[in-house]
């Protein structure tokens, strides 16, 4: 299966960590933060992928965000 070039990042379907950092199911990522292609590619190709090719913008899924954005209880 041949790379798309339209798609720059990869959207997280198993969490896994890269550099250390740990991922969300639903995050998305940036192609060049692996290494190599290579690295990328085996989460993308493997049974059943862990990631899979996207064009949406880089970032935390929508939920954790909204939990990021929510206030403590009483504040204003």
């Amino acid at each position: 299966m041949a790379e798309d070039k339209e798609m720059k990042n990869l959207e997280v379907l198993v969490p896994f960590r890269i550099k250390g950092r740990a991922t969300q199911k639903g995050e998305v990522i940036a192609k060049t933060e692996f290494n190599n292609k290579g690295d990328w590619q085996n989460l993308v190709h493997m049974t059943p992928p862990r990631a899979k090719e996207t064009d949406a913008n880089v970032g935390k899924p929508a939920s954790a965000a909204k939990k990021a954005d929510a206030k403590l209880p009483g504040a204003e």
